[in-house]
């Protein structure tokens, strides 16, 4: 009954103070916040109960497992869920966005560098042509223009 009565006492101690902070204060926690106030609160409460075991007992009966384990517990279980994953969440997608609309801007500028280059040729060999049709160049310079113009 008392290792029971013990085992309780600790889980109440080591999860008063981040109980009160969000229940009570309705305080919430980003993941790097719960680790940093669960890391103060077990060591506040862990020199706590070192110094009221060496009173009342052996300062070789107490032990540094509660407070390592109530640190990892109370890390995980006060840290606010939902809107922090949903914002990690929200900025991953916004950065992928982004970077997927850079090469989207870069595929379509290179395309519209690639058509204008082949507007303007057409356009130069439509006037080539023209001026081979009003016999104001020969065949034999028409071909070596276009030579020119196709590379």
């Amino acid at each position: 009954m008392d290792i029971l009565l013990m085992i309780v006492l600790t889980a109440a101690f080591y999860m008063f103070y981040p109980w009160l902070c969000v229940v009570a204060f309705k305080k919430q926690f980003t993941k790097e916040e719960a680790k940093k106030m669960a890391l103060w609160n077990s060591i506040i409460v862990g020199c706590i109960c070192f110094i009221v075991t060496a009173l009342l007992y052996d300062p070789t009966a107490w032990n540094i497992m509660p407070a390592l384990l109530y640190y990892y517990i109370n890390s995980f279980i006060w840290v606010k869920k939902d809107k922090d994953n949903s914002s990690e969440m929200s900025l991953k997608i916004k950065k992928f966005s982004t970077k997927k609309k850079k090469v989207e801007e870069q595929l379509d500028d290179s395309k519209s560098d690639a058509q204008h280059d082949m507007d303007q040729k057409y356009d130069d060999l439509v006037k080539l042509k023209d001026l081979l049709d009003k016999k104001i160049i020969t065949q034999e310079e028409f071909e070596k223009e276009k030579k020119k113009i196709l590379k």
